[in-house]
């Protein structure tokens, strides 16, 4: 608001200067309208009536005026022809009504006169319940004026404030005032003929007015004063002969004949009764005093607010309190229902405590009155002071303060008040709300990333009945975010990829470095690259030994032939040299020839010498014989240092050696597959061969050394070892290669990811290995050291807590009042002592006085507050009040109040409110975007434009972006689009069922509405297909059914009725329902109905139309939606402004009035709302007659207690809506899960739900069992109670559930963690 200057004060101001053309202050001129009645239609009933009344007006202080269509005097006057010519013209009746006698005429002109009378006083009914403000007013004589634009003007020049009501007798009414009921100047036609003419009109003086009457003197110089300054010539004795006749206000042609020139005009003794809205001149002349003197305000650092409250609030209602910490300009969207008054209610009384003084305005005397009746409940209305008039309310206030001032202790001296003890109070309540928001903040802490507490428990609970298990106690853990996600990766990719690598670990053979130097593809190709040169090495070697082999076996045979020839020779040569010993000869016996003395005979005996030469002879035939005998292909030989065994032996071997010339091929083939080509050294086979098959076998092994593709790369030293160790190798590989679950990209993967980790995570991985399932086993044996690791003294929670919380605040109200008292009760004597040390000539008392007296008159309220507005705020701290009144009490007071707060702010228009936005630096604006705007749709039909409001036409005009504050609608739209910070109230408390809000809820409110949840069985509406005919704006089946609804409301136990409203979808169905229930309440032995009647309204009983119903809830809604087929059968799809841009808003207003049902009484086709889906289609939008189709449907669908097609049309409605659908706080977890699992199998007699909405809430477990309380289960903690109102969250929903009938239990995921079992037993135990 820095950036306002007089320019826009200006336009503002002209806007509100300019008004409506067609408004009654400047169009007096009743054509067909129903709220304009003439003055001069009276003299029907006899010919001076209207004469009668304008003496009596003009001389009576106190006016009484009773009139009656039965009234006879005198003949009838000379006007009855006008008169019935003006009733009947335009109409069909007139055609056949011409042919009644005069007698006749007269009688339904007198019918149609009574007809209009009453519709003026229902409608004054209606608009003074909904303001406050008696409208019905009497206007004369009139200014008839040519504008410069050539524009009839038809003004009344002065207004009076009158009362009209019916009198028993039926027809008759009475017209009265007193002296305390304002007269008013037309300042409407003050600046319309400013703005066409630039004429300024001198004002009447205000003695004058203030002796509560005009006479006829007074009156002829207000008139001539006019006239003098219009510069117009006119005789204006007809003001004072009391037998001038009263004229019929003529039509506007008629006046611009008689007016020749362009600011020609006439004034005329005529009158008219009409409904004359607030001229709004105090708000024109603030815009005057804001266009000199106003003065942005300077930047203040916010005081400090204490936000804590005795009144009930819940989260979304407590916010706003707390934002009055830190911000200056609050918007508050409240949806119909969800405590928007309470919400206001605890500002205004937390703004007490904080001395702060505040100013609510709003033009609907409902609201005004139901905040003012909050704080009477609260003991605090004597410092609150509800203005709607500040003429009328003079009374009020004077005799409010009077009653302070004059009690006989005011003067007294207060006794001092204990701020320890509401500090004390505040601190206990604090340290209860930080200890539940700890808590909840330690549950929902993230110890993991994305694993709070609470998540980290339920996973705990889920890994509980795994078997296997780990040891981790040897791992040092840092419990570190990074450490976790090393884990996680482990846990989550590598369980997978091992899982996979599992049946291929054994038979692994490549070597994981060389593997994974280079992407899949690459190394696939390096691979196979090296493997086929492996493959071709491989078959090149087996090739030369096999080339080999003959060779081999030639030279084998070739050996063994000449050895086995060797060996015949010495066995024979052996039986030769033996065949004539035995064994004791000394051949045989090396101990006898070997002694010294044999030897030395031997020297002198040839036998001896003989006998030693056998003996060598057959040694070295022996070691010829034993070194044959080790060849592969000859059988063993067990020879030793016995001789004669020898000799034996070796004759035996014979046998032996003949036998193996059959075994020697068998034998070949074996030899030559063990031959060891890398370490052969036998001259037999050794050659240029086998060096070459040697030298390719190592260039083979240099290779692969060389390559180092494989894992193991020891091959021994032998051929046969090569061999064996490459073989298989490459047999794998070939198998691998064409094996369908690719052994090596799954190689690949694993060991690729293997070498990504830290030795950590290698740690972690060896105590994985063993184990089927990764996650559980380790995470079973991870999160207690986790726990535990985080445990803290917090965590030992007390839910006794709850207890206290709600004790405390309980008992801080009685401190919170009595500090308000003692504050507000100093702050008056203070401001008295102060007003009459400034002011030595004049006491509080003579200010406010009742009557003028002689050294004192008595003072406006404006000139009251005007002197000292500090003393009269201190009296009233907190006013309640209208624009218009906040304009004329607060003039220029820019910035003084603390807060100004604006209800209903929606139907507020912001040329009407910018003045009272500037009283307050702190600017609270509530209201509802998705209800009634500030509408013209009615000025029509109060015009008699139109003769209903189902005639208006389907706009066709394109809504533009308002992008300036003069194209801003109302106070609402300026809030949302300046910044205002939003908040919204999200628990709707009205509706008993949440089927009567859930079609708003859905259609309007993005479904972010919590209703409250309800057993109830009763039907929450019902509707009825009427089919009744729509006939001249009326629907007379419907209104039948209302009253035969009517019939059947029965009292309550306690003998009263329940509160009832019936809504109607125009004026004329509301009139015609209100004159039809009197009609059978008056017949003569319908006392029954009579006194249900009575009691109704005793209980609150309203008939209004769609226009007039904000603001207001009944327990029981009868909606008469009017509409139907005409008389023809003709269906038009007219429905008035319901059918307009906005008019979902209107609609949404009419359907969400009822707290426990609603009746629909439905004459529109079904044929035409059945078809709701295809109209919303085509209308693309929750709006318009298709919403209202859908509407009809959704109620017919509730009533045939049809859910499917409920839901179905909730579904539809939701792709409609007017903003993205809001995600459900339906979110399970773990902990729920693990929690419901085990109840649904230790409760198996019980229906265990686990997310379970109902009504607005949703329940983690019902427990629900026949004749046992439902039981819900909160599983703690959440997110949405780790806020700062988290604590609010969580007491609330008890509250709320408890309150519904529901056992509330908390289970808390800690407590689970150490004794799950304890936790279980808080809930079974209930179950008993």
């Amino acid at each position: 608001m820095q950036n306002l200057n007089s320019e826009i004060f200006q336009a503002f101001q002209n806007k509100l200067k300019t008004g409506n053309g067609r408004g009654v202050h400047l169009n007096a001129i009743p054509g067909n309208s129903r709220y304009k009645f003439d003055l001069g239609r009276l003299s029907e009933i006899h010919k001076s009536l209207p004469e009668h009344f304008i003496i009596e007006l003009l001389t009576q202080k106190t006016l009484n005026f009773k009139f009656s269509i039965h009234d006879k005097s005198g003949e009838p006057s000379e006007n009855n022809p006008e008169i019935i010519q003006e009733e009947f013209i335009n109409e069909e009746e007139a055609i056949t009504d011409r042919k009644l006698s005069p007698e006749q005429l007269r009688e339904l002109a007198l019918e149609k006169l009574s007809l209009s009378f009453e519709n003026l006083i229902f409608q004054n009914e209606v608009i003074q319940s909904e303001k406050g403000i008696n409208s019905l007013g009497f206007g004369f004589p009139l200014l008839i004026r040519k504008d410069m634009d050539g524009q009839i003007t038809a003004a009344p020049i002065l207004i009076w404030s009158v009362t009209v009501k019916a009198l028993n007798q039926l027809n008759t009414w009475e017209i009265s005032r007193t002296e305390d009921d304002p007269i008013y100047v037309n300042q409407v036609l003050s600046n319309h003929l400013q703005s066409d003419s630039g004429i300024s009109l001198q004002q009447i003086s205000e003695e004058m007015l203030a002796d509560g009457k005009i006479d006829k003197p007074e009156l002829q110089a207000i008139c001539q004063n006019l006239l003098d300054q219009l510069k117009i010539t006119q005789n204006l004795d007809f003001i004072l002969n009391n037998y001038e006749a009263i004229p019929l206000i003529k039509n506007k042609a008629f006046y611009d004949n008689q007016l020749i020139k362009r600011g020609d005009a006439i004034i005329i003794k005529s009158g008219v009764f009409s409904l004359f809205e607030v001229q709004k001149q105090n708000i024109i002349n603030d815009y005057e005093l804001l266009k000199t003197s106003f003065k942005a305000l300077e930047r203040e650092q916010k005081s400090d607010f204490q936000s804590i409250t005795s009144v009930e609030t819940d989260p979304s209602q407590q916010a706003i309190l707390e934002s009055l910490k830190s911000q200056s300009k609050i918007l508050i969207q409240g949806p119909p229902g969800t405590g928007k008054s309470q919400t206001l209610t605890a500002v205004l009384l937390n703004a007490l405590e904080n001395r702060q003084k505040t100013i609510v305005v709003c033009e609907k005397q409902t609201a005004l009155e139901v905040l003012y009746n909050a704080l009477q409940k609260l003991g605090l209305e004597k410092y609150c002071m509800m203005i709607k008039d500040s003429a009328t309310d003079r009374k009020l206030v004077v005799n409010s303060v009077r009653n302070t001032i004059d009690a006989t202790d005011f003067k007294k001296v207060l006794q001092p008040y204990s701020m320890q003890s509401l500090q004390s109070q505040l601190g206990e309540i604090i340290q209860h709300k930080e200890n539940i928001n700890g808590i909840h903040n330690l549950l929902n802490r993230d110890l993991l990333p994305n694993k709070n507490r609470t998540e980290i428990v339920g996973n705990l609970l889920s890994y509980a009945d795994s078997e296997e298990v780990i040891d981790l106690k040897d791992q040092h853990f840092s419990f570190s975010a990074e450490e976790f996600k090393a884990i996680e990766m482990v846990l989550e990719n590598g369980s997978t990829l091992y899982e996979k690598f599992r049946p291929f670990e054994e038979a692994s053979f490549l070597n994981p470095e060389k593997l994974t130097q280079e992407n899949y593809h690459s190394s696939l190709q390096n691979l196979d690259s090296a493997f086929l040169n492996y493959e071709n090495q491989w078959s090149e070697i087996q090739r030369l030994v096999a080339e080999f082999k003959p060779t081999y076996e030639q030279k084998r045979k070739d050996d063994f032939g000449f050895n086995y020839n060797k060996l015949t020779t010495l066995i024979n040569e052996t039986e030769v040299l033996t065949s004539t010993l035995n064994a004791n000869s000394e051949e045989f016996h090396p101990e006898i020839t070997n002694g010294f003395f044999y030897k030395l005979t031997a020297l002198f005996s040839s036998s001896k010498k003989k006998k030693i030469a056998t003996q060598k002879k057959l040694a070295e035939i022996s070691s010829m014989v034993k070194e044959i005998s080790l060849n592969q292909f000859f059988p063993e030989l067990n020879l030793s240092d016995h001789f004669w065994n020898n000799k034996n032996e070796i004759i035996g071997y014979r046998q032996k050696i003949q036998e193996t010339q059959s075994d020697f091929y068998p034998i070949l083939e074996e030899s030559f597959d063990h031959l060891d080509f890398l370490n052969l050294y036998d001259p037999v086979v050794s050659g240029k061969e086998t060096e070459l098959i040697s030298q390719r076998i190592q260039d083979l092994k240099k290779s692969i050394l060389r390559e180092q593709w494989l894992k193991n790369l020891d091959f021994g030293n032998t051929f046969l070892s090569f061999k064996k160790t490459l073989n298989p190798i490459l047999n794998q590989f070939s198998k691998y290669r064409n094996h369908p679950e690719n052994p090596l990209f799954t190689e690949y993967s694993w060991f690729s990811f293997y070498k990504t980790l830290s030795p950590f995570q290698k740690n972690i991985l060896a105590k994985l290995y063993p184990v089927q399932n990764w996650e559980a086993a380790f995470y079973k044996a991870y999160f207690p050291l986790l726990l535990h690791h985080y445990s803290e003294e917090q965590l030992n929670f007390n839910e006794s807590n709850y207890t206290e919380i709600r004790k405390k605040i309980k008992l801080y109200g009685n401190l919170q009042k009595s500090f308000v008292h003692y504050f507000w009760d100093t702050a008056q004597q203070n401001a008295v002592k102060q007003f009459e040390h400034l002011n030595r000539d004049i006491t509080v008392a003579n200010l406010y006085n009742k009557r003028s007296s002689t050294n004192h008159k008595r003072l406006t309220l404006r000139q009251i507050v005007q002197k000292d507005i500090d003393l009269f705020t201190n009296f009233f701290p907190i006013i309640l009040t209208t624009p218009d009144t906040c304009s004329n009490l607060f003039s220029g007071k820019n910035f003084y109040f603390d807060n100004v707060v604006f209800d209903e702010a929606s139907q507020l228009k912001l040329e009407d409110n910018f003045p009272a936005i500037l009283k307050g630096k702190n600017v609270i604006i509530a209201g509802d975007e998705h209800q009634m705007p500030p509408s013209n749709y009615f000025s029509k039909v109060f015009e008699g434009t139109i003769e209903d409001e189902d005639d208006i036409e389907i706009e066709t005009e394109i809504i533009t972006y308002k992008n300036s504050l003069l194209n801003i609608e109302s106070l609402l739209d300026f809030a949302m689009e300046n910044q205002f910070e939003k908040n919204h109230l999200d628990f709707h408390y009205r509706s008993k069922h949440p089927y009567l809000i859930d079609f708003s809820n859905h259609a309007f409110y993005n479904s972010r509405l919590k209703p409250l949840p309800s057993k109830s069985e009763q039907k929450p509406i019902e509707f009825f297909q009427v089919n009744g005919i729509f006939d001249e704006h009326i629907n007379n089946e419907e209104a039948e059914k209302v009253l035969e609804i009517l019939n059947q409301i029965e009292p309550l136990p306690n003998g009263n009725y329940p509160s009832v409203g019936i809504a109607t979808f125009n004026i004329t169905q509301r009139n015609y329902i209100k004159r039809k229930i009197a009609h059978e309440a008056g017949l003569e032995g319908n006392e029954t109905f009579r006194e249900k009647i009575q009691g109704l309204e005793a209980a609150g009983l309203f008939i209004k139309n769609l226009e007039n119903i904000q603001g207001d809830e009944r327990d029981i809604i009868i909606v008469s939606t009017t509409y139907g087929r005409k008389s023809s059968g003709k269906f038009i799809q007219s429905f008035g402004p319901v059918n307009h841009t906005k008019g979902y808003k209107l609609l949404n207003v009419i359907i969400t009035r009822a707290k426990e049902k609603i009746y629909i009484c439905n004459s529109v086709p079904e044929d035409f709302f059945l078809q709701y889906k295809e109209a919303l289609e085509q209308e693309g939008s929750n709006n318009r007659k298709a919403v209202f189709y859908a509407y009809l449907a959704y109620c017919k669908a509730v009533s045939d207690q049809n859910e499917t097609q409920r839901m179905e049309i909730l579904k539809v409605l939701n792709q409609f809506s007017h903003t993205s659908t809001n995600q459900s706080e339906l979110n399970s977890t773990v902990f729920v899960d693990e929690i419901y699992d085990r109840l649904k199998t230790r409760l198996s007699e019980f229906n265990v739900l686990k997310n379970h909405q109902f009504g607005g809430y949703d329940f983690d477990i019902l427990i629900e069992k026949s004749g046992v309380k439902p039981i819900v289960v909160e599983c703690m903690s959440k997110e949405k109670y780790a806020e700062d109102l988290g604590y609010l969250e969580d007491v609330h929903k008890e509250n709320i559930l408890q309150n519904s009938g529901f056992e509330y239990v908390r289970i808390w995921s800690q407590n689970s963690a150490q004794n799950l079992e304890a936790e279980l037993k808080k809930i079974i135990k209930r179950t008993a």
